[in-house]
């Protein structure tokens, strides 16, 4: 069995949206992707993992399940629907929907930008 809320195939998908919405120079844009995708990980299998309860609606895993369906008015929806966490105290709620809601909206914008007939974004 997987750790985390994620599989290892989203992590990576993940990773790699994150990679192409950050531009760095020189050596730092060669190791970004490793890093993005390390940093993700361990996120996801140490923290997400112990915090968010099984068979609870996980925003995270639907973002990247709509994201790579290219599905941008799922999206849209997923960025307006209120989070409700009771499992969570009030500054983690918020904390925990900005972080998503940011990376929700950096999948959207990585979707926005694929020129459909060329890029394939679940390679």
């Amino acid at each position: 069995m997987e750790k985390g809320i994620l599989t290892k195939e989203e992590e990576k998908w993940l990773a790699k949206v994150g990679d192409k919405s950050i531009k760095l120079k020189g050596f730092w844009e060669m190791v970004d992707g490793l890093l993005i995708r390390v940093l993700i990980s361990l996120i996801d299998n140490l923290l997400l993992d112990k915090v968010v309860p099984e068979g609870w609606k996980n925003h995270l895993k639907e973002a990247v399940r709509l994201g790579k369906a290219r599905d941008k008015k799922g999206l849209e929806e997923l960025l307006d629907e209120q989070f409700d966490l009771p499992f969570f105290g009030k500054l983690e709620q918020v904390i925990y929907t900005s972080v998503v809601n940011f990376i929700t909206a950096k999948i959207y914008a990585y979707v926005d930008s694929l020129d459909l007939t060329t890029e394939d974004v679940d390679d």
